[in-house]
């Protein structure tokens, strides 16, 4: 792993890269956006192309993510390639945490042309959220209610067995009785036909 240390505006930061990592370069609506593939296959995001093609104002957004606890812990200054393959430090997040810091985006901040999307985005966002949480909690509730069901219908059909079980024993009694009688009248039957 290289290390480079790199003046960042005001901040001295180190700039880390695996030297098996690779570059390769995604779209993002228009926007073409680097991301670094680590050996392990960890995906680290560059930032900044997101930002300009929303509006956003990189120094202030840096100030948020930093200061954020969860993103703040998961930033990190990767080294980029330019269009003449020179290499320049790129603040960088994973892949999974890009949506959530676009979630966190006020969208006042951004370019009035990018506010729809970013406002359809965040509210495609609390939908996926509204169904992840909700619909465990959903799924609970049916289930509890599936089980409420099942309970009384075990109940009823416990009763039913005991009551059951009780005409089988009479049933079987008399039976046994008819049979009785049965055998006791082929036996006078046979015994008077002397």
């Amino acid at each position: 792993m290289k290390v480079q240390n790199t003046q960042l505006g005001n901040v001295q930061q180190d700039v880390e890269q695996p030297t098996e990592s690779k570059i390769t370069v995604v779209k993002f609506h228009s926007t073409k956006i680097q991301c670094i593939i680590d050996p392990d296959g960890a995906i680290q995001v560059a930032l900044k192309p997101i930002m300009d093609s929303i509006g956003l104002h990189a120094d202030s957004a840096w100030k948020s993510i930093k200061n954020d606890p969860i993103l703040g812990a998961k930033h990190a200054v990767r080294r980029g390639l330019d269009a003449r393959k020179r290499e320049f430090p790129m603040q960088t997040l994973p892949i999974e945490y890009v949506h959530g810091w676009l979630f966190s985006i006020d969208a006042s901040k951004v370019s009035v042309a990018a506010k729809p999307k970013l406002v359809q985005f965040k509210k495609e966002c609390y939908k996926v959220l509204f169904d992840h949480f909700y619909g465990k909690y959903k799924v609970y509730e049916e289930n509890l209610s599936k089980r409420r069901i099942l309970m009384a219908q075990m109940s009823v059909a416990m009763a039913n067995r005991s009551l059951y079980d009780v005409e089988i024993k009479t049933i079987k009694k008399e039976l046994a009785k008819i049979e009785e009688a049965e055998i006791t009248g082929q036996l006078v039957l046979n015994i008077g036909g002397k």
